[in-house]
């Protein structure tokens, strides 16, 4: 099965940001009482500071599905569910959403090119925010399909939530971030390391490597 658990964890931690800040507002809406003790708002707001990194930051996650990617079948698997439920798609709804399908499949094509390894390091942290956008898609589209199968009262709402996803939800953004990191060069990757880790570090760090493999 393809790797959705480090996918869906960072999602969750991701759009909990917005929930953190809406403690912060309530905290400040109830006046001085938000602050005390008593109400428990403080510890439901440390507890939403832990959670988004509760089983790894984005970098660690990102570098699971890396990971996961590497093994044989993986990202195949993940690319034939989704392609399964691309041509599944019932021709009413083709046509109500031509251009978001349109986009998904362009976003599938190029998340393939993203998990081709080995991974740049500067590609890992937004395929998996491509990675995510993708699959959500997905998940959205296979529930407005079965709706529209079942002729389900709710299937125009579930198209058009497909729809605001892929148009609305940061799925450009999350296409051109991994392109711009596939186009990246080696001394961008180079001087990236040099501007965190010191210059000094990364030639140490090239030397111990060139060693090991003589």
């Amino acid at each position: 099965m393809y790797p959705s658990w480090p996918r869906s964890t960072w999602f969750i931690e991701h759009y909990h940001i917005s929930c953190s800040a809406l403690w912060h507002c309530w905290v400040r809406q109830i006046g001085g009482q938000g602050y005390m003790e008593e109400t428990g708002i403080g510890l439901l707001i440390n507890d939403g500071l832990v959670e988004k990194v509760w089983e790894g930051t984005i970098s660690v996650l990102s570098l699971d599905i890396v990971r996961a990617t590497s093994k044989p079948g993986v990202l195949q698997s993940f690319l034939n569910w989704a392609n399964n439920i691309l041509s599944s798609v019932p021709s009413n709804l083709t046509q109500s959403s031509s251009q978001p399908l349109s986009a998904l499949r362009s976003s599938l094509e190029i998340l393939q090119t993203a998990y081709t390894h080995p991974v740049s390091p500067l590609v890992s942290r937004p395929a998996l925010f491509l990675f995510s956008n993708v699959a959500s898609a997905l998940n959205l589209l296979e529930h407005a399909i079965w709706a529209h199968i079942n002729n389900e009262h709710t299937r125009d709402i579930d198209a058009e939530v497909f729809r605001r996803w892929v148009q609305e939800g940061g799925l450009d953004g999350a296409v051109d971030e991994v392109r711009r990191g596939l186009s990246a060069s080696a001394e961008k990757v180079a001087m990236d390391s040099k501007l965190v880790y010191g210059e000094a570090i990364v030639k140490d760090a090239v030397v111990e490597v060139s060693r090991a493999h003589l």
